[in-house]
């Protein structure tokens, strides 16, 4: 029977997932190295494989994210389920960071963060905050990106507000849902529910990425341009979310620092 309970929770965990595990890494990796390209000294303060090490764990925690919290947020409504939703897993987290070791980076502290800094980054995944339940063969989520970065100079880096974790997450979630609307595909791809319930994949169905193919009887055609652009754009937002979360971490104690690059230079990619 427990082996029964475990597999079926193995299977499960896949609706829960967002960005493949390379998409998460590749984005927390890019925004360390943007800020380290500014503040130098914040390599110290940090350490980027525990942070993604604790990234990943948030997908693969298989009992934990099954049973007690999800994923899934969107900030305009309270989503019926049984499981907690991402600002309650941000909550929890938050009250228990900002508190680094008097010995220098602390393993807890940085795999806690990067458990945190992974729901800001699923905030930017349409199925996530639209919300549409999905599996690991979500099209958005299997489209191959590279080359993502904020688009943040040293400056915009440097003046970045403190903001509370759950201001972090509302914001991403909420440039998410905008970002959906504006683009000519979104609503086509992903389409949110009228109340709190759970959305749908639109009419154009689960074909995220997929340049030419039908759908409920209908042929359509999409250049992949527009597919690189929209996934672009949302990995884009995602670094930027990350950045914030690792500027609230390190409080105001970067903003007394010296910027090593120009300020007006986009910082670099990793």
């Amino acid at each position: 029977m427990n082996k029964l309970l475990f597999l079926l929770l193995a299977l499960t965990s896949w609706s829960a997932s967002a960005y493949h595990l390379d998409d998460h890494s590749v984005i927390t990796h890019q925004a360390f190295q943007e800020l380290i390209g500014c503040f130098p000294k914040a390599a110290a303060m940090l350490n980027v494989e525990w942070m993604v090490q604790g990234d990943l764990d948030e997908d693969t925690n298989v009992f934990n994210k099954w049973l007690f919290y999800s994923h899934y947020y969107n900030p305009n409504k309270k989503l019926d389920m049984r499981r907690a939703d991402s600002s309650e897993r941000v909550e929890g987290l938050s009250s228990k960071l900002r508190q680094p070791s008097p010995e220098g980076v602390d393993f807890s502290e940085m795999n806690d963060l990067g458990h945190m800094i992974h729901h800001f980054q699923d905030a930017t995944v349409p199925a996530h905050v639209t919300p549409v339940e999905h599996s690991m063969w979500d099209g958005f989520e299997t489209y191959s990106m590279s080359g993502v970065s904020s688009g943040y100079t040293c400056s915009q880096i440097a003046s970045l507000s403190i903001d509370e974790p759950s201001v972090i997450l509302k914001e991403t979630a909420l440039t998410t849902l905008s970002n959906i609307h504006n683009w000519q595909y979104g609503t086509g791809f992903w389409l949110e529910s009228t109340d709190d319930q759970f959305g749908i994949y639109g009419a154009l169905g689960n074909n995220f990425g997929t340049t030419s193919f039908r759908q409920a009887g209908e042929s359509y055609k999409i250049d992949d341009t527009e597919y690189q652009s929209f996934k672009r754009q949302q990995m884009g937002l995602a670094v930027r979310a990350t950045i914030r979360g690792l500027m609230w971490e390190l409080g105001d104690h970067l903003k007394s620092l010296q910027m090593v690059c120009d300020p007006v230079t986009t910082a670099q990619n990793d």
